[in-house]
């Protein structure tokens, strides 16, 4: 009895608290006010109970309005750039880091319940954000006509404030604010439909807990420790589709039956309800381009970004597979000249559950690398320290471990971040995979850093990196491989881009950038892991504490592009098939742009019953700008040469790179800042150079 009215208790003065805010909101003061989380109280920022929830979906909408009638009431001739853009800023970051924060519920948060309860805030608050963000005529109106006077008046604002004004007012018109009353209505109702589905879909993938039951000798081949961390159905062991399962699966197990199975099972997620989900989405975008004046979605998607065209893109697709092919064959055939016992071609091609296992087989007989070798030298506590120490050392940063409880799951690692000296904000990380967790990695920035003028931050990141590592075993710590290890990197390029990007406004911070920009950072970053200083500081062997051996770094820098033609032309493929589906018309047969995509990788047999569109859960949040990895690869070799020529962990380069291009966040075009950097053009040369093309 007395634990039910402590929780009464404190969701009274939860209530009252939220009571006193709104009240208190009624001042427009407060409307420029940003959220301030330090880490010792990071968990207030989460709901932990279903109140809690809608206490902050009630709080994020009153917020709203009270800021937006702040902005209704002003005076034409008492327009300024604050009173009306900065207002506007605020407003829209105080109400995008709550839904953030729901949002993130729904990746990772263990209880069902929970998660319906933040998916429901979320498709309210995503409603809410359509019918008075970007659908909002009136909002639109007032932007526009303060910019008209602004103009007028010659009033004085800083470059990255009129950059502001010109993406926001281009953000508008694209998305319909110019059209007549009547088709206005039809986008916004298009754009609601698909807000819901784009949540459905990832719903579907992230609540799929497919499996399938093997026995003892069904796995032949996996190692012992691994099998004995297997959860058991009686006699048999249950195989999920989480990552480090299917990987390890893939590549070790002797049994192609097994094999088989679960790629069948892995390649059923999200199957059969995101093909209909799929379907809608492909037919709402196109009739959402043709109202908005754009040939198709991709079009209408790729507009604002670098590559500007759908046809510049397959240029430049067609222009890396033209140089892949030669080498792709040059591999392939590697790969056939001596293949393991158990391995048979049809029509001399592999079955799709037979490659990784082919590749695994040449790597450790030709190339020396034997992947579970390796990661024994990558144990996770030792190796992500190590990595957090390269951060530090490079970009001058300071990490420093923080005991908070009362997060979503034990497993949530709590990080302060420090900047010389200053405190910049919080990076949570969720490592390791959970049934109805978010499947695959990425970042998430929660709370975007804000600076003043005065480069003060006043309003500290909030960033969480989310993955599925290989969990610990019965006798071993967690071993990370070599593949989940540059994840990491990638993850953490991104996390670090929000801790240093901090920038003025809020809407510019951190990697609100173009979306073909914004995964540059992160593969900049993913090529640390080439280099033999780099892989001696982030590895200890977790039984003797040595360090990776010579020979073994040299297999990886010998061999690090061995395949690398094939796996450039899977993401060919994968782009391809983004753009492709969102091409001209309403009507599109998606398995047969799947398979066509596939066909790409001529070497492999296509696998019938193959939905793995359903998983492809780019295809929501990337639309059809998959293309934007392979684009910005290109940028993050040119860049990562010349920090190179410097040293890796050379602080002067590292702080100039921090300064030039992720200070910046989205405040500057990115052709500006790559330029400012390189003192140059960017150049493509680095990238086919490096790969061997």
């Amino acid at each position: 009895m007395k634990h039910f009215y402590i929780i009464f208790v404190m969701s009274l003065f939860f209530v009252f608290f939220c009571i006193s805010i709104f009240n208190q909101s009624t001042k427009i003061s407060d409307s420029y006010k940003l959220p301030n989380f330090k880490t010792e109280n990071i968990t207030d920022l989460f709901p932990k109970n279903i109140d809690e929830i809608n206490n902050l979906t009630k709080l994020a909408l009153e917020e709203a309005q009270n800021s937006l009638k702040f902005i209704y009431d002003i005076k034409d001739q008492e327009y300024n750039f604050k009173n009306i853009m900065l207002l506007f800023d605020r407003t829209t970051a105080n109400f995008s880091y709550k839904f953030s924060t729901l949002y993130v519920l729904t990746m990772v948060h263990p209880d069902q319940e929970m998660r319906e309860a933040a998916q429901k805030s979320v498709m309210e608050l995503q409603k809410f954000s359509i019918d008075q963000f970007s659908q909002n005529q009136k909002l639109y109106q007032i932007l526009k006509n303060y910019n008209e006077s602004r103009v007028a008046s010659s009033e004085k604002i800083a470059d990255f404030e009129e950059y502001f004004i010109k993406e926001t007012l281009d953000s508008y018109k694209k998305a319909g604010l110019e059209k007549d009353d009547q088709t206005r209505e039809l986008i916004k109702s298009i754009t609601q439909e698909l807000g819901v589905l784009a949540l459905d879909f990832d719903k579907n993938i992230n609540s799929d807990n497919r499996f399938i039951k093997v026995s003892k000798e069904e796995l032949k081949g996996v190692d012992d420790e691994f099998v004995e961390s297997l959860k058991k159905d009686q006699d048999f062991y249950i195989l999920g589709v989480d990552y480090p399962t299917v990987f390890k699966i893939f590549e070790e197990c002797e049994i192609e039956s097994t094999r088989k199975a679960l790629w069948y099972e892995f390649n059923l997620r999200g199957y059969p309800a995101n093909k209909e989900v799929l379907n809608k989405i492909i037919v709402l975008r196109d009739r959402l381009a043709k109202f908005l004046g754009f040939d198709s979605y991709a079009h209408m998607d790729i507009a604002d970004q670098m590559a500007k065209t759908p046809t510049n893109v397959i240029n430049f697709l067609n222009d890396i597979s033209d140089k892949c092919k030669l080498k792709v064959s040059q591999e392939i055939e590697a790969l056939k000249k001596d293949l393991p016992i158990s391995i048979d071609l049809v029509e001399n091609k592999f079955k799709p559950w037979d490659f990784k296992f082919v590749v695994n087989y040449y790597n450790k007989k030709y190339m020396m690398l034997d992947e579970n070798l390796i990661s024994q030298y990558f144990p996770t506590d030792y190796t992500l320290k190590a990595l957090l120490d390269i951060y530090e050392q490079f970009f001058g940063l300071k990490f420093e471990r923080s005991n908070v409880q009362n997060l979503w799951s034990e497993d949530v690692q709590v990080l302060k971040v420090y900047k010389d000296n200053k405190f910049i904000g919080t990076l949570l990380l969720d490592l390791w995979p959970r049934d109805n967790k978010y499947p695959h990695a990425c970042q998430v920035g929660i709370v975007s850093s804000v600076r003043d003028k005065n480069y003060d931050i006043i309003s500290p990141a909030v960033v969480l990196v989310i993955a599925n590592f290989t969990k610990p075993q019965k006798d071993k710590p967690a071993l990370l491989r070599r593949k989940e290890v540059t994840t990491f990197f990638h993850e953490c390029g991104h996390a670090i881009h929000s801790l240093l990007g901090s920038t003025e406004l809020a809407n510019q911070s951190g990697t609100s950038v173009k979306g073909d920009f914004v995964e540059m950072p992160s593969q900049m970053l993913e090529e640390w892991m080439t280099d033999k200083e780099v892989l001696k500081s982030i590895s200890k062997h977790y039984i003797t504490g040595e360090k990776l051996p010579d020979n073994i770094i040299e297999s990886i820098q010998k061999n690090q592009n061995a395949l690398i033609a094939s796996h450039l032309l899977g993401q060919v493929a994968y782009s391809l098939i983004s753009l492709n589906l969102f091409d001209k018309g309403e009507s599109k047969n998606i398995d047969l742009i799947w398979r066509e995509a596939h066909d790409l990788l001529s070497e492999v047999t296509y696998g019938c019953s193959d939905y793995g569109y359903c998983s492809f859960g780019h295809l929501t949040n990337y639309g059809s700008k998959y293309y934007g990895y392979l684009w910005s690869k290109i940028y993050a070799k040119d860049l990562f040469n010349k920090i190179k020529e410097h040293g890796l962990f050379n602080r002067e380069i590292g702080e100039l790179y921090a300064q030039k291009i992720l200070a910046k966040g989205g405040s500057q075009d990115p052709n500006e800042l790559l330029k400012d950097f390189l003192s140059r053009e960017t150049s493509s040369e680095a990238f086919f150079k490096d790969c061997g093309l």
